[in-house]
């Protein structure tokens, strides 16, 4: 078990194991989709997302946005979103439908087909050995940067399978004892008694889920003064070990987080997975102000197994 207070900030990387996109493939499947929809709308054989979207946008909205996005260069939704925020609620409609059909349930269950399962690894760190009642006892906080809600999903399947409970006590039990943080919204409430109830899963079809899963969504511009930006500051300011995977380390979204007010304070660990030497050292300068030893360049499963909990 994790007994040490510490906090997890994870980003679009952490999810990549499961099937979820990273920021740049979100980006070419929603374009992907809007070429699908605009060419099978204008030979009037609109298909269901078609006639999904014509119900919320009108065609000349929809084709500006896929224009507007196609030629602006921008390697993600969210960052042509801080430019065009006229185009917002379709955007997050698109970023919606996108994860939602993500979300499949096998993605973490087949072992032979994850190459980067850390979810699982972090459970041997958390489960108690038999009492249920010790897994409050975790001194774990996440807090994530990704719309998705895979890590919940995961956590509350596994203690409910492992300890034989339904799959809402062992949510309950989740997320009273490991709180998870979105800053940036999350597609939807994974209880049905919340008021944006969106089962994991969830036809990415229907309209309603659709609607409901959008609304959740907050691009960098809404969060400035968010509640959710104010727990993550809190948990960052009671944690003695930080540590940061499949993070993109945007230089907005680390200043948000406030970490330079006491980051001296913590013992800080930094994965950056993917990119150079030139690119860590700069981004450690500029965000961190901290030396090259404080990070490593390694899947998120070798990470968490070089970094002490």
């Amino acid at each position: 078990m994790i007994i040490v207070p510490t906090t997890l900030v994870i980003g679009a990387g952490a999810s990549l194991p499961y099937g979820f996109p990273s920021g740049e493939k979100l980006s070419q499947k929603i374009l992907a989709y809007l070429h699908s929809v605009i060419s099978n709308n204008k030979t009037h054989n609109p298909t269901k997302l078609g006639t999904i979207m014509s119900n919320l946008f009108s065609n000349d909205v929809i084709e500006k946005f896929d224009s507007s996005f196609r030629n602006s260069g921008q390697l993600s939704i969210d960052s042509f979103l801080e430019y065009r925020q006229e185009f917002i609620p379709i955007g997050k409609f698109m970023i919606a439908y996108v994860l939602l059909f993500s979300e499949i349930n096998s993605n973490f269950f087949n072992n032979n087909s994850i190459n980067d399962h850390w979810y699982q690894y972090l459970w041997q760190l958390l489960k108690p050995n038999s009492d249920i009642g010790l897994f409050k006892n975790n001194e774990l906080s996440i807090i994530t940067f990704n719309y998705d809600r895979s890590f919940e999903h995961y956590f509350q399947i596994v203690i409910a399978s492992t300890f034989g409970i339904p799959e809402i006590d062992a949510l309950s039990l989740f997320e009273e004892s490991i709180p998870v943080v979105h800053v940036h919204g999350q597609l939807g409430f994974l209880k049905e008694n919340s008021g944006a109830y969106v089962s994991f899963g969830a036809n990415c079809e229907d309209e309603k889920n659709l609607k409901l899963a959008s609304i959740g969504i907050k691009i960098i511009s809404e969060v400035t003064a968010e509640k959710e930006f104010e727990k993550a500051h809190k948990l960052l300011s009671e944690s003695k070990r930080v540590y940061f995977t499949g993070f993109g380390y945007h230089s907005d979204n680390v200043r948000r987080l406030k970490f330079a007010e006491f980051i001296d304070k913590r013992y800080l660990r930094l994965n950056i997975y993917g990119k150079t030497n030139e690119e860590m050292s700069r981004c450690l300068k500029s965000s961190f102000n901290k030396s090259r030893d404080s990070f490593r360049n390694s899947s998120n499963i070798d990470f968490l197994r070089n970094i002490p909990f």
